[in-house]
């Protein structure tokens, strides 16, 4: 019957191996553990250092405050005639005359009630044949209107930070204008609740872009409510803080 013969010499060898494996140098130990510990330092740094903002998606309105004035007119009948002194473009001043209104042999001016630049436009929905003259004046100013939905309308301040992005602009190549809420309507009007923001820099994007001025804008805002860093989120989540 065949015998079988351990090789003591090989497991003397492989327990020698095993033991010098399973004897980790207590340095190594250490810095590992400073390792980890730098590792989480340095990410707990990070996530309080960055931040972003909870915010109130809203519809925004611009309007200028300085209000276009407007002459209309159209023949009526074969003894009236009109002719427009004042050309597309021209610059005007209050008082300027603008239309001369002849019936038969009386003649009519019709004056500029103040100073801008002469738009003409032609054609109404209540009469085609309809004339009219704009004078626009030079736009300093805008009122902005914001609607807001109920959800968290309650953490709306006056003094928070407005973007405002706008239609007409495409905020990827032109960006956003900045405001400040000045005053807040705790009133719901047709679904939504309104709050009126003033221009931190007109139309003056954070791109350094400055916008062209024209009566009126439509867009989009976001009312920045508070800037938590992602540490206290975190913190906040966990101890059950919004």
């Amino acid at each position: 019957m065949p015998t079988i013969e351990k090789n003591t010499e090989f497991e003397r060898v492989s327990d020698e191996i095993q033991d010098i494996i399973g004897q980790i140098p207590p340095w190594i130990v250490r810095w590992g553990i400073s390792v980890m510990f730098a590792g989480v330092v340095v990410i707990l740094i990070i996530a309080h250092h960055i931040s972003f903002p909870d915010v109130i998606i809203g519809e925004s309105q611009l309007q200028a405050s300085e209000k276009p004035s407007k002459i209309s007119w159209f023949v009526a009948s074969p003894s009236e005639e009109y002719y427009a002194l004042v050309k597309e473009g021209q610059q005007v001043k209050a008082g300027d005359s603008l239309i001369l209104e002849q019936k038969a042999t009386q003649k009519t001016y019709f004056k500029s009630p103040i100073a801008g630049t002469v738009m003409f436009s032609q054609g109404y929905k209540d009469n085609a044949s309809k004339q009219s003259v704009w004078i626009v004046p030079e736009i300093k100013s805008y009122e902005v209107l914001v609607k807001i939905p109920v959800k968290n309308f309650g953490k709306v301040r006056v003094g928070q930070r407005v973007k405002i992005s706008l239609d007409e602009f495409s905020q990827s190549e032109f960006g956003f204008i900045v405001g400040t809420i000045v005053s807040v309507l705790p009133i719901k009007i047709e679904g939504a609740y309104r709050v009126n923001v003033k221009l931190t820099n007109g139309l003056l994007t954070n791109t350094g872009r400055r916008l062209q001025t024209q009566p009126s804008f439509a867009g989009k805002a976001e009312i920045i409510l508070d800037e938590k860093s992602i540490l206290s989120r975190v913190f906040g989540g966990i101890l059950g803080r919004s």
